[in-house]
């Protein structure tokens, strides 16, 4: 897919999160079952409009991080909730390569 329809196809899924009325009841981030990276996304939306506009990926992420102290709670919360994921998938991961050794 090219970027400028990715880019679309983005701007569209967030649309829809905007205007979708918000469960918080779940996981107090907003994301419910959207969790893991997109979740985190559409709840940093603001923040990263507001604090990394020209940023992607990995910079993107380090500047979420080094303005950790800007950031809306819900947004922390679901970088909290990604890193603690991330932190499972691998313990999961490394776990399956030990016990096939």
């Amino acid at each position: 897919m090219k970027p400028a329809k990715l880019l679309i196809a983005f701007a569209a899924c967030l649309a829809l999160f905007a205007c979708k009325p918000q469960n918080n009841s779940d996981t107090g981030t907003g994301t419910g079952k959207h969790g893991g990276r997109h979740g985190a996304l559409a709840a940093c939306q603001e923040d990263i409009q507001k604090l990394c506009p020209s940023m992607t990926g990995k910079d993107r992420r380090k500047c979420l991080k080094q303005n950790s102290d800007k950031v809306s709670q819900g947004c922390k919360t679901a970088m909290e909730q990604r890193r603690a994921e991330r932190k499972k998938r691998k313990e999961q991961k490394d776990q399956q390569g030990s016990s096939g050794e």
